[in-house]
């Protein structure tokens, strides 16, 4: 089976890396403040000409990991992930029952350790 994804550009240039924050970062999915020491995953490419960065949070990563594992071929555009997630695994409800709750399981806990993280840096 191949797998292929409708983009409507593809990158001319792609690099992804995990780093560990040396000073607090907003992830580009969630919203959420990626703190000193956490590691996050930086992608730089060039699509249509254009240089851009996302920086992506464990929680958002691990999420979208969660979604690749269980569906055979997840098209998931970096900006918009959490979106492509939620439609991608509604797609695939009826052949894999739980899916989507696995999935809100991790959006969760994204949202808890932003607040955690933000109730620890008012304190």
């Amino acid at each position: 089976m191949s797998c292929y994804c409708d983009y409507d550009v593809q990158p001319t240039l792609y690099t992804k890396k995990v780093h560990t924050a040396r000073k607090t970062h907003r992830c580009g999915e969630c919203g959420r403040t990626i703190a000193r020491g956490e590691a996050y995953e930086k992608v730089v490419g060039v699509w249509d000409g254009c240089l851009d960065m996302y920086k992506t949070c464990r929680h958002c990563t691990d999420a979208r990991q969660y979604v690749k594992a269980h569906v055979p071929c997840a098209c998931l555009a970096h900006g918009n992930l959490h979106e492509d997630m939620i439609e991608t695994v509604r797609g695939y409800q009826s052949q894999s029952p739980g899916l989507l709750f696995g999935l809100y399981r991790f959006m969760v806990a994204a949202k808890r350790a932003g607040r955690l993280a933000l109730e620890n840096q008012n304190a």
